[in-house]
């Protein structure tokens, strides 16, 4: 067992990214399997993968960090997920700002709070009482409303709209709302 690996993997924090499309890129690197960070799909262009905060830049956890480290995908995401939760609870605060709420942190974590069932389930869902709807253009940028406030879902599209394109780090210009344990696409019926 390699102690780097397992320190590395034991230290790292659930990140949230969105999925590159396979078709119409073409720029794609395709690296050797044992090379590639490991990631799990979310669904919805969603995925949640890991990475150690190195305060300047992301070192993201690979499939041989796993090998070498003798963890499996199922211990890092749990120890992943642990780690993102301190981190919400030391640093992350949700304030009223009009008629959504906004996630501050003063980190890179802020979008990565859609991955702890906790946070929505526990810490806020007092919140929503009709379920949440959020918008995370950035992963420092993270905003959500009451999924029965037509005016949270009108904040949350314009800050979408004043964030496309000039936003350091960009995932998502869509906004998503949360239904038994997931995220989905948001559409209005």
């Amino acid at each position: 067992m390699d102690g780097a690996a397992r320190t590395k993997c034991m230290s790292a924090i659930a990140h949230l990214k969105i999925a590159i499309p396979k078709h119409g890129c073409d720029n794609l690197v395709h690296v050797p399997e044992q090379d590639a960070p490991v990631a799990r799909s979310l669904g919805h262009d969603l995925l949640e993968m890991y990475v150690v905060d190195e305060g300047d830049r992301f070192n993201y956890v690979q499939e041989r960090d796993l090998l070498d480290a003798q963890v499996t995908a199922n211990q890092l995401r749990e120890k992943a997920l642990r780690n993102l939760g301190e981190v919400g609870q030391r640093k992350i605060k949700v304030r009223p700002y009009g008629a959504l709420y906004t996630v501050l942190g003063g980190s890179n974590h802020e979008a990565s709070m859609l991955l702890l069932d906790a946070f929505w389930d526990e810490w806020y869902k007092r919140l929503a009482p009709n379920g949440f709807v959020v918008a995370f253009p950035a992963r420092d940028i993270l905003s959500f409303a009451d999924a029965g406030s037509a005016a949270g879902i009108d904040e949350l599209r314009s800050l979408i709209s004043r964030g496309v394109g000039k936003l350091d780090h960009p995932l998502s210009d869509r906004l998503y709302r949360r239904q038994d344990h997931e995220w989905i696409p948001f559409l209005e019926s």
